[in-house]
């Protein structure tokens, strides 16, 4: 059922999840309680989101009727985009004319009450992430070729998780991210998973990775860097749960998440099968994935050795 909503919340397809469960005749409780979710949320008058802050809940309020829009396509998205900035303006009395500039705003109101704000878009959506607590900490973390050592941000009480989180009751959402001054750590994704492949693999790792190659290459294109993280988490973790992660993500579309599975399921399929696309969860558990990790380590040093190439004058060859 997660892969399933994944694959249809990031094309915007939230009726079609809702439609199929509705004609589906025999609901499991899993999917009954999926469909009343969907909709109490998104098909009925919802619920405000309610804070002892006015002006802190109408913000909220105002984004969540834009996922509303742009997830049931009730509205094209270049209208549900403009209704965000006019109801976020009435917020700020702003007469911004972007939302970079709104959202700007809204950081700096954040800040003053206590809270961090960093807006922007998780393609393809605008969906902010507003949280109270901050805590850090130095941590070395092994690369392939040498180990980094990255500020770590552990970030906890959030009012708003981004639109992916909120289009999923919590089940999908980013994990974190990396920056030029460290990586951003969404506890609540991993509180309980600090010593497993899910934190010490998937997040830190991945993370490292982008922060390592924000240096030594920044000029790479989104999927390119979501490629060489997503090769160093099939490296590094200890069982096949990752690839069957990937193959779920696997989308040739322009999202950089999405792209880079897609570029690595077909990059391992062709290898160990012959075919551009083996989705067969089945035929991979009969590849022992010491065999799986060895190649991901092939083709990161592959990739890595471009790029060397690129800055001494090669072409791009992936």
């Amino acid at each position: 059922m997660a892969h399933l909503l994944y694959q249809l919340c990031i094309q915007g397809e939230i009726t079609q999840i809702y439609q199929q469960l509705i004609r589906k005749e025999h609901r499991t409780a899993e999917e009954e309680a999926v469909l009343k979710s969907y909709q109490q949320r998104f098909f009925q008058k919802n619920e405000p989101f309610q804070h002892v802050d006015k002006w802190i809940a109408n913000v909220v309020n105002c984004y969540h009727s834009y996922f509303i829009d742009v997830l049931t396509r009730r509205k094209d998205v270049s209208q549900a985009e403009s209704d965000l900035l006019i109801g976020l303006g009435k917020s700020t009395f702003s007469h911004a004319q972007s939302m970079e500039e709104i959202e700007e705003e809204l950081r700096q109101i954040f800040k003053e009450k206590g809270y961090s704000f960093v807006g922007g878009r998780t393609f393809p959506h605008y969906g902010p992430y507003i949280w109270q607590t901050t805590e850090s900490k130095k941590v070395d973390v092994e690369l392939l070729n040498e180990l980094e050592t990255v500020q770590v941000f552990f970030l906890d009480d959030f009012l708003m998780l981004g639109w992916l989180d909120y289009a999923t009751f919590g089940e999908i959402g980013a994990g974190g991210w990396a920056s030029k001054e460290g990586i951003y750590c969404i506890l609540p994704r991993y509180r309980e998973y600090l010593n497993e492949d899910q934190f010490l693999v998937s997040f830190l790792k991945h993370e490292a990775q982008h922060y390592n190659d924000y240096k030594h290459y920044p000029n790479l294109s989104g999927w390119e860097l979501e490629y060489r993280a997503k090769l160093i988490e099939l490296i590094y973790y200890s069982d096949h749960r990752l690839l069957e992660r990937l193959i779920h993500q696997a989308i040739n579309n322009d999202i950089p998440h999405n792209y880079a599975s897609y570029q690595i399921m077909q990059q391992l399929s062709t290898f160990f099968f012959k075919k551009n696309e083996q989705k067969d969860m089945d035929k991979w558990l009969n590849i022992h994935y010491k065999e799986i990790c060895q190649y991901g380590r092939k083709l990161y040093c592959q990739h890595t050795d471009m790029l060397k190439g690129l800055r001494t004058g090669g072409k791009n060859s992936l």
